[in-house]
C-alpha cells in the first residue's frame, strides 16, 4: 500500500510492540505476502500476520533475522489468502526493539492501486492483534494479486 518504497518523514521509536495497518481492497484478490519497513535498530525475528478487522487470524509468516542488522523493506510470504473487495483487514508485525512510524501518516487514508490503507493500530501483548487505533503509519503492507 505504501507508495512505492517511500518512507518520507519516517521516525523510529524504541519499543517492542505489535504494529498494524488497517486496509481494504477495491477488488477481490489474494494476499500472498506481507511486508514491513524494518527499522535500523530492530533486532531478532519478526512475525507478520494477516487478520480480519474483527480479530480472526488468517495467515502468518516469519522474517528471520540473519544477524546483519539490515534495515529497509522486508517481504515475507504467507499462505495465499483470499480477500474480499470492500472488507477491512489488518496486516501486522511484531517489533522487538525498534519500530518505524510517521505520526498521522494515514490521517486521510493512502491508496495505491486497489489497496487503501485506512488507519494504523498498535498494541500488546506481542502476538495479539493490535487494537489501539492511530492515524500513524507503521509501514506494514499487504501484497495483493488480482
Amino acid at each position: 500500500m505504501a507508495d512505492g518504497n517511500s518512507t518520507e518523514n519516517v521516525g523510529f521509536v524504541n519499543a517492542p510492540e505489535n504494529m498494524a495497518t488497517q486496509f481494504s481492497s477495491s477488488v477481490n484478490g489474494t494476499v500472498k505476502a506481507l511486508r514491513f519497513y524494518r527499522a535500523p535498530g530492530e533486532t531478532g525475528d519478526n512475525i507478520l500476520k494477516l487478520w480480519t478487522d474483527g480479530g480472526t487470524l488468517l495467515a502468518t509468516g516469519r522474517f528471520v533475522d540473519n544477524g546483519t542488522g539490515a534495515s529497509g523493506w522486508e517481504e515475507v510470504e504467507i499462505p495465499p489468502t483470499a480477500v474480499t473487495a470492500g472488507t477491512l483487514y489488518r496486516a501486522s508485525v511484531n517489533t522487538n526493539t525498534q519500530q518505524a512510524k510517521t505520526n498521522c501518516g494515514l490521517g486521510s487514508g493512502l491508496t495505491n492501486g486497489p489497496l487503501t490503507a485506512w488507519q494504523g493500530f498498535w498494541g500488546q501483548p506481542v502476538g495479539s492483534m493490535p487494537s489501539n487505533g492511530s492515524c500513524s503509519n507503521f509501514f506494514v503492507d499487504a501484497l495483493l494479486s488480482w
